[in-house]
């Protein structure tokens, strides 16, 4: 994963073992990996808190075994409320969408290396 101005961006693929239909992914894992990126998205900017709730528009289906980019930020903020965007892509074609409402219930203390002794 890295950081590019408010975009987190990661690329990855999916393995057979996700496959629901022939050669493409189950939809609920698809949406997983939504929910899982946008919060770190609001991790980024210093904050932690559950999702309220999230939509993902399925454009085209979802290959296995395809290398995917991810890209997800935070649109914008009110108060305690977190609204992100994400978008799926290979090479260039955009496959889904996903918006959702995070709520930014805890500060994250963010450290640098090491982790935890």
């Amino acid at each position: 994963m890295a950081v590019d101005g408010n975009k987190l961006l990661t690329h990855g693929e999916f393995s057979s073992c996700y496959e629901s239909g022939p050669d493409t992914v189950q939809g609920g894992r698809v949406a997983a990996v939504y929910d899982q990126l946008l919060a770190y998205a609001v991790m980024a900017g210093g904050r932690t808190g559950p999702t309220l709730w999230l939509k993902v528009s399925y454009l085209k289906p979802t290959p296995i075994n395809r290398r995917l980019r991810f890209e997800c930020a935070v649109e914008s903020i009110d108060g305690k409320k977190l609204w992100g965007t994400g978008s799926c892509h290979r090479v260039e074609e955009k496959l889904s969408e996903a918006q959702a409402l995070m709520l930014a219930a805890y500060p994250l203390e963010v450290t640098g290396g090491g982790g935890r002794a």
